[in-house]
């Protein structure tokens, strides 16, 4: 494993407290020169991108070779990292133990691997942080991205978080009433669906707790896990050797590999990638027209002092035709402590917020919580905002409306590209694509096909 350098230890442990890039304005980032006002640029609410040593990142990452690398550091990349060391070393070595570590980075270092013959492994993710769609408002345990398992039919999501030990509590909100908002008239109904759903569950921690011990168990089975480093270039050579793939990243630098996993959504593979052989037509058609699941929306996360909707016999969960939020739900914390409703922001809505400044979006928001809450939602102690359709590793093409809708699973997207290059991502799930759980299928398999 790499030794790193004081200022990457610096902002790792800024991104860790902060939980993720803040969302600052309409784009969701605020980009900040690494000076020697760092830290406190970061902590003010900026994403610490450092403009001036996009070389330097990707000489550091310019190593290997691995027998392995993948491309973006989601949940499903990191289950294929996992996965592909679990394959290697064997579940009887992988259990997390310091033993195992060192048994683990004693085998790499010696150029061997667990039980398979070698595991070298490499997750490449852009961001400033793993996770993905996954994504806390910062400071909290609010999720602001994906969040929801439903036990009973997530069997792949059920067992990883068995695995990694992560507790799941109950959506709450199903003993009181959920809301329609339908033009000027808020109907109350008997809490269904939203809140309260036998098996609908959140996290204790949040989603993004999930990628976070993955990326704790992968590097203490000897894997690397990097953040900012961003790749533009996959070419698998036809006379490559023993390594015939090789990883361009942006601004210079080539990581050599025996194989390499996409982890990215399939749009965003097609824009951000150039690909040596080509892709096929046919798969190129197919990527395209798969939909980015969370690519045309936003999500608006508002903190009360108390639960209020609760003492009014309220769920906290319902819908709206009015917008700019469509759909709504209780996203207080497990432990009690943090109460939150949350709005979800999908297509024409999420279009036009696009286009408002921060400040902006938070008066909309907060103006038709209290259309719908009444007069006590017209004060929240914060309200957290993270506009998917302007990230662009989410979506690629927000000006021209990103395809939206929930994906379907299609066999082509899980086919290997000139043998080599291998697939995951939530959206190339065969079972409940696009969710958590098909981020977590789609990763396990393509770290047994590596």
């Amino acid at each position: 494993m790499r030794k790193p350098s004081l200022v990457f230890v610096l902002l790792y442990v800024v991104d860790l407290l902060s939980t993720g890039v803040h969302a600052t304005s309409a784009g969701g980032l605020a980009a900040c020169p690494i000076s020697s006002a760092d830290a406190a640029c970061c902590l003010s609410g900026g994403a610490c991108v450092d403009t001036g040593g996009v070389m330097a990142a990707a000489a550091a990452a310019a190593d290997g070779p691995f027998d392995l690398v993948v491309i973006g550091g989601g949940l499903s990349g990191l289950v294929a990292a996992n996965e592909f060391l679990v394959q290697r070393h064997g579940p009887s070595q992988h259990n997390g133990t310091a033993a195992t570590a060192a048994a683990a980075a004693a085998s790499t270092a010696a150029g061997g691997g667990g039980g398979g013959g070698g595991g070298r492994v490499a997750v490449l993710e852009a961001r400033s942080r793993v996770g993905g769609r996954t994504m806390n408002a910062p400071g909290t345990e609010l999720d602001v991205g994906g969040a929801w398992m439903w036990r009973e039919v997530n069997h792949h999501l059920d067992a990883l978080t068995w695995s990694l030990g992560t507790k799941a509590f109950l959506q709450p909100g199903g003993e009181h009433r959920d809301f329609a908002e339908v033009g000027s008239t808020v109907h109350l109904q008997p809490g269904e669906g939203g809140g309260g759903d036998v098996s609908q569950m959140r996290f204790v921690g949040g989603a993004a707790v999930l990628s976070e011990k993955l990326r704790e168990r992968i590097e203490e089975e000897g894997g690397d896990v990097r953040t900012d480093q961003r790749v533009v270039t996959v070419t698998v050579a036809a006379e490559g050797g023993g390594y015939p793939v090789s990883v361009g990243l942006e601004g210079g630098g080539v990581v050599r590999a025996r194989a390499v996993v996409v982890a990215l959504p399939p749009r965003v593979a097609v824009h951000r990638l150039t690909f040596e052989p080509p892709l096929t037509s046919a798969r190129q058609t197919a990527m395209l027209r798969q939909p980015t699941w969370m690519g045309d929306t936003g999500k608006v996360v508002a903190v009360y002092a108390t639960p209020f909707w609760r003492q009014r016999g309220m769920s906290g969960s319902g819908f709206s035709r009015n917008g700019p939020m469509s759909q709504f739900y209780d996203a207080s914390s497990a432990a009690g402590n943090e109460h939150a409703i949350c709005g979800f922001v999908f297509g024409p809505f999420a279009q036009h917020l696009r286009t408002l400044g921060m400040a902006e979006i938070k008066a909309a928001a907060v103006a038709q919580l209290t259309r719908v809450f009444g007069s006590e939602a017209s004060s929240p102690t914060a309200v957290h905002v993270k506009m998917w359709i302007a990230d662009p590793d989410t979506c690629v093409d927000p000006a021209a409306g990103e395809r939206g809708g929930h994906p379907h699973g299609v066999a082509t997207l899980a086919e290997a590209h000139a043998k080599r290059v291998l697939w995951a991502g939530a959206e190339t799930a065969m079972g409940n694509c696009g969710l958590l759980d098909g981020a977590v299928e789609a990763g396990a398999r393509a770290g047994k096909q590596a």
